[in-house]
């Protein structure tokens, strides 16, 4: 059975052309197994979809990914901002804190759009204790700001930086959650990150 499912996995990463996006095949890797056991869990919607943040990659680089497995395709490939303190370009520093203005690691859940400060907004819920466990609490959801827009790239060289929140350029974020919204799954992810993440057994 793991030979198989190890077999899929190869599979769609071909199908999604994830290569040709530049999307890591460990990060794909670990989205996967994490969205079969959150699945099994009952913790997702119906719809196949997965989202990847690869903390990786400098914030000049696209790094945000939302995949649809069903239709195995990348829907999204496009830019991310991360936390103040996680670093200028590159993402060095996470944390789980409130207040830490740093961006935090591991699988969320969507919840519900509002509009608040950062105007039209989407609620994460954290699903790793001691990774992201706080992030509703901190107030981690999915906006946009006027740092994640060409003009702003064009004059300093770099997108800009958030309190901890994955903010996603001016022009492609209100699609990004009206389909990403109510259930479905964001992985963030770091090198070594989460190397305890198992295979799901039934």
């Amino acid at each position: 059975r793991r030979q198989r499912q190890m077999c899929i996995r190869d599979s769609l990463y071909i199908d999604i052309k994830g290569s040709e996006h530049n999307l890591d095949f460990k990060a794909f890797r670990y989205a996967y197994i994490g969205y079969q056991n959150m699945k099994l869990k009952n913790k997702l919607n119906e719809k196949r979809l997965l989202s990847i943040i690869d903390f990786t990659k400098d914030s000049d680089k696209k790094r945000f990914y939302t995949i649809d497995l069903e239709a195995k395709k990348i829907l999204y490939y496009t830019y991310v901002a991360h936390g103040k303190k996680t670093g200028m370009s590159s993402s060095t520093y996470f944390s789980n804190e409130n207040e830490s203005h740093k961006s935090s690691l591991g699988f969320y859940v969507t919840g519900r759009t509002y509009n608040g400060d950062a105007g039209f907004s989407l609620k994460l819920y954290g699903d790793e204790r001691n990774y992201n466990s706080n992030a509703y609490k901190r107030g981690i959801v999915i906006h946009t700001a006027d740092y994640m827009n060409e003009d702003f790239f064009q004059k300093n060289g770099r997108y800009g930086r958030s309190l901890g929140c994955p903010v996603l350029p001016t022009d492609i974020y209100k699609q990004v959650i009206e389909t990403i919204k109510e259930g479905t799954m964001v992985f963030a992810y770091y090198t070594l990150s989460l190397i305890h993440i198992s295979e799901p057994t039934r």
